[in-house]
């Protein structure tokens, strides 16, 4: 692909972007990034985040983004802001994530998780259900508890801060 995704989503630069390819619901997780986010800024460690969604979600999903503490801290766009096909929506994670971030409550394997390590990028995922079965805590990934904003943080903030950590 020589598509430039930066651009076409009109992305300012970022020297760490995390990159969240899961419908915007409850069960993905979002309050706990949202919250892991405004924890990192808050301690002046802010991190630019991406949120890719097969699909929009509900007005009520859409006003946690503009609750005052989470205004700004998550970027929220659908597939088809890519272009619309799965070989958009992979080249595009790949392009433009740092790391890539699954704080599902509820999971078998997800298959974003696993395609983004296919593609190579640095993950964070919650421990639950199949996820273990993807990544070795420390070897191929990093795994957090569910519903621990902090926890997720403090792998967030890990991984920003170490570049040799995210290669390897």
């Amino acid at each position: 692909h020589d598509i430039d995704y930066r651009s076409r989503l009109g992305l300012e630069p970022a020297s760490f972007r995390i990159v969240v390819g899961a419908q915007f619901i409850a069960r993905k997780g979002y309050a706990d990034l949202l919250e892991a986010l405004r924890l990192l800024r808050d301690e002046g460690r802010p991190a630019v985040c991406l949120w890719i969604a097969p699909g929009p979600p509900s007005d009520a999903e859409r006003a946690v983004l503009e609750k005052a503490e989470y205004r700004g801290l998550l970027d929220l766009r659908l597939q088809k802001d890519l272009g619309g096909t799965s070989d958009d929506y992979l080249a595009a994670v790949a392009q433009l994530a740092d790391c890539f971030v699954l704080a599902s409550h509820v999971e078998g394997l997800p298959l974003a998780l696993v395609e983004a390590m296919a593609m190579a990028v640095p993950c964070i995922a919650t421990n639950i259900n199949g996820v273990p079965e993807a990544i070795l805590h420390g070897r191929t990934g990093l795994l957090v508890s569910p519903r621990a904003p902090r926890e997720l943080a403090d792998a967030i903030a890990l991984l920003s801060g170490d570049p040799v950590l995210r290669r390897r």
